[in-house]
């Protein structure tokens, strides 16, 4: 029965939220619910382009939430969805942040553990500091770059400015031509046997 006193706890707390809290963590929770499913049955390109279609412009009757209440409600969200990870709080966080009218970058860093083993973290960014994500051991991790960075760079490495590869065509071509230049004669198809040079145009 702990089970059943810890969610009538939660369901007092929630009753005594505020109207505009309650709304926010409600919203929260259907995002976050939303991203850890994805997560395991979507690619992450195609999660993210999906997540993109979650933020939309805010309601103007109402004012926007802070940063500090969008992270409170990640944060609680977090707490009734399974296996919420960093990277699952991070991505909800950036959706929410979103529709509040804030701009946030996803930031993810490697590290290696205490056995070596390669460890990676997600945090969002947003004024210039991490809102979420935040840990003691935060400046252990490497950051990668951003992501739009890296897809750019994975689009440069995949066009390849191609090889000339007619380059004996093209210089027997030009031989054909210094021929057929020394050639006697007026060249086939020219009335009157008078050629036309390169600059000249037709009357």
């Amino acid at each position: 029965m702990a089970w059943w006193r810890c969610a009538a706890t939660e369901v007092t707390k929630f009753a005594r939220l505020r109207a505009r809290e309650r709304r926010l963590l409600m919203e929260a929770g259907a995002v976050v619910a939303v991203v850890r499913a994805g997560l395991w049955v979507v690619p992450f390109a195609r999660l993210r382009e999906a997540l993109n279609r979650l933020v939309s412009p805010m309601e103007k009757q109402r004012r926007p939430a802070s940063v500090e209440q969008v992270v409170w409600a990640v944060r609680v969200a977090s707490r009734c969805v399974p296996a919420a990870t960093c990277l699952t709080q991070a991505l909800a966080a950036q959706v929410l942040l979103g529709r509040e009218g804030y701009v946030s970058s996803l930031r993810i860093g490697v590290a290696r553990g205490e056995r070596g083993k390669l460890q990676a973290h997600a945090w969002v960014e947003c004024r210039g500091k991490v809102v979420i994500g935040q840990t003691e051991v935060l400046p252990t991790f490497t950051p990668l770059p951003p992501l739009k960075e890296l897809v750019m760079q994975k689009a440069k490495k995949a066009y390849k400015t191609p090889k000339l590869t007619t380059h004996g065509s093209a210089q027997k071509l030009t031989q054909s031509h210094g021929k057929a230049g020394h050639r006697k004669g007026p060249p086939s198809g020219i009335i009157g046997g008078k050629g036309k040079g390169h600059g000249e145009n037709d009357d």
